[in-house]
């Protein structure tokens, strides 16, 4: 995944926190769908986030809610 483009939709502290928790182990588990990737991500708490890849955006459970740092752990899975 292209990291610069990721950390243009995201937002730079954004991509910088959620680069952090994918390095830091935080993804839980990760299964990607043609378009789609779904998991797990522990924050706080466990969070399900959902990422289409091809429009690079997530959901989440997270008070967030979009483009998350959860989703970014999850795209750099």
């Amino acid at each position: 995944m292209d990291e610069f483009r990721v950390a243009q939709i995201f937002g730079e502290t954004t991509f910088r926190r959620g680069k952090d928790y994918f390095e830091e182990g935080r993804v839980l588990y990760a299964i990607k769908l043609e378009d789609i990737i779904i998991g797990e991500v522990m924050g706080t708490e466990r969070y399900r986030t959902r990422v289409t890849v091809s429009s690079l955006s997530s959901r989440c459970s997270c008070p967030v809610r979009v483009n998350c740092k959860h989703g970014v752990a999850l795209i750099l899975r």
